[in-house]
């Protein structure tokens, strides 16, 4: 034992792994309990990143490094962002890259890349960080028109739709070959539509 109702260093450590013990019993207890009856672990900051993902989703001027430079969303304030934020003049002209018409653009999560798909059964990518928006990739395959592009939400691939009812999966790392990563076939008519799910590995297309 201890002296001065302090406890030695091997009751102090019997204490803590109880402690712990406890705290697991109650989190594998909360695992199996409805929530109706106990709140699930770490709900407040569930909801609190839900509220975020809300206000982000209203806000009519969003800038997605808003965030990033102000150290965060108040709690105490709807989160706005000023429409000063908006590009007022043009820093780029696209041109002589596709033969044909461009039918998509589709700037990437963190605005480092630009995707453009087009008549001329092509897809670009521009990197946006040069001054003059230079084509790092350029995505042929489709037997027809390119009708949508759409990026994963960590950049790795992009999907493309076309009026050949095909959608092709690319990687996008510079390094990558220019041919398709994966390729689906299951349409009977052009596809005109594709969005990724959150976890990246989940595709729809119409």
């Amino acid at each position: 034992g201890g002296t001065g109702g302090s406890l030695s260093p091997r009751w102090r450590l019997i204490t803590e792994d109880r402690a712990k013990s406890r705290e697991a019993l109650w989190l594998r207890l909360t695992t199996l309990t409805p929530p109706e009856v106990v709140v699930p672990p770490h709900r407040m900051s569930v909801l609190l990143h839900q509220a975020w993902r809300l206000q982000e989703s209203c806000c009519v001027y969003h800038n997605p490094n808003a965030r990033m430079s102000e150290g965060g969303y108040s709690l105490l304030q709807d989160h706005i962002c000023p429409h000063g934020q908006l590009p007022t003049h043009c820093v780029s002209v696209l041109a002589d890259v596709h033969t044909d018409e461009i039918w998509c653009l589709a700037p990437s999560p963190s605005g480092g890349y630009i995707a453009s798909a087009g008549k001329d059964k092509t897809v670009c990518i521009f990197e946006t960080s040069a001054p003059e928006f230079r084509v790092v990739k350029t995505l042929k395959g489709h037997g027809d028109a390119c009708t949508y592009v759409c990026w994963s939400s960590d950049e790795r691939y992009i999907a493309t739709a076309a009026n050949d009812k095909v959608v092709r999966v690319w990687l996008t790392s510079p390094d990558a070959p220019d041919r398709p990563y994966r390729t689906y076939t299951k349409h009977t008519d052009s596809v005109t539509a594709i969005a990724w799910l959150p976890d990246t590995h989940t595709r729809t297309h119409t």
